[in-house]
């Protein structure tokens, strides 16, 4: 029996056998040497869950590339530089970035779909890729539901009804969300230096990383904000309130803004109370081998969505993770990591759906 009594993260990546488990099925094979293994060692299943989902995210080999496919993207590119009348050297850097870019997504995006190579901002696949494009941002809900909403900065948002969103990157690297009307958001920490700003009519909410929602309809005559998770400062945008510095809020806070006198009021929800204004979601998910269309339809009951999925495919990849506070999209990579290299999610207006070629595909 192999004494892992002293395993940390990387021994188990670095471990051949257990490399090898993970590519027959991990924990759908209950008999196996390393399943059996980790029954001994409970303790040391949250690390050999962690170095799973890393090898799976990492195993392109099962994902080979077509052979036309560079050519496909040069030829899509310069014709687009072509059309745009961009240098031949910006052209060039233009292809070495399309390419290393797909050569860090691990050949999901061709597995899932042969489409054209589209100009507009990419919802569809793993939320870890999301963070690389920083193009500015806008949504509208027309709809009578509310639809989920990818940022480039890999925050995720749930967008009310009569709603709209417009987000952008200043040049000093602040990320901001202009908002009318009603939004939750769950808004991915990147540091100090990249604060994170809801503008809604007067009001603006400042956070580094946290989850909360905001209402503000332009017919309002008080606006509020209702923190989830993490800590959050609103305040007026030029500042000019009864109050010289900013209201802070923690947890279970709420604070309604006048528009009328710029004024402010703190208060504390109850548990029922704040759900009212944000989705069920918990503080930390544990799953062990748990089929993975439990998973999604536990995360899509949480946060309000309808998931799609093939559930007789999914029906027999069992999953075992932890998920934290990370924002949804993060969630949902992380989920279809675990499932395979070609499992991916897209946003369909209000719902999500999943794709997936089976269990470690």
């Amino acid at each position: 029996m192999n004494d892992i009594t002293n395993y940390q993260l990387e021994d188990f990546l670095l471990d051949p056998d257990f490399r090898d488990w993970v590519w027959e099925g991990a924990f759908q094979n209950p008999d196996s040497h390393w399943s059996f293994l980790l029954e001994q060692f409970p303790h040391k299943k949250r690390l050999a869950s962690r170095a799973r989902q890393i090898l799976l995210a990492s195993n392109i080999e099962e994902a080979p590339f077509p052979e036309d496919y560079f050519i496909n993207i040069e030829e899509q590119v310069l014709t687009k530089v072509s059309k745009q009348r961009r240098s031949y050297a910006y052209f060039t850097y233009g292809i070495a970035a399309a390419v290393a870019l797909f050569l860090l997504a691990g050949g999901w995006w061709w597995l899932g779909s042969k489409k054209e190579i589209s100009p507009e901002p990419a919802f569809a696949g793993h939320s870890s890729r999301l963070q690389d494009n920083e193009a500015p941002l806008r949504s509208s809900n027309t709809t009578l539901s509310v639809i989920p909403v990818a940022l480039p900065d890999g925050s995720s948002i749930l967008l009310h009804p009569n709603s709209e969103l417009y987000y952008y990157r200043k040049e000093n690297g602040i990320r901001v969300a202009e908002l009318k009307g009603k939004a939750f958001f769950e808004v991915a920490h990147k540091g100090p230096a990249e604060p994170f700003q809801v503008i809604a009519g007067e009001m603006v909410t400042r956070v580094l990383g946290t989850s909360f929602t905001v209402t503000a309809f332009e017919d309002d005559k008080n606006f509020s904000v209702v923190v989830k998770t993490g800590k959050v400062a609103v305040n007026t945008i030029t500042g000019e309130s009864n109050r010289k510095e900013a209201i802070m809020l923690d947890p279970n806070q709420q604070v309604s803004f006048s528009r009328e006198d710029a004024n402010f009021t703190r208060e504390t929800l109850s548990i029922k109370e704040v759900a009212v204004h944000v989705p069920a979601t918990t503080g930390r998910y544990v799953f062990e081998d748990t089929p993975a269309t439990e998973v999604f339809r536990r995360i899509g009951a949480e946060y309000g969505l309808e998931i799609v999925m093939d559930e007789e495919l999914l029906a027999d990849c069992g999953l075992t993770t932890n998920l934290t506070d990370e924002p949804l999209f993060q969630k949902l990579g992380i989920i279809c990591n675990s499932i395979g290299p070609a499992t991916r999610f897209t946003i369909d207006g209000s719902r999500i759906r999943i794709f997936s070629m089976g269990c470690n595909q």
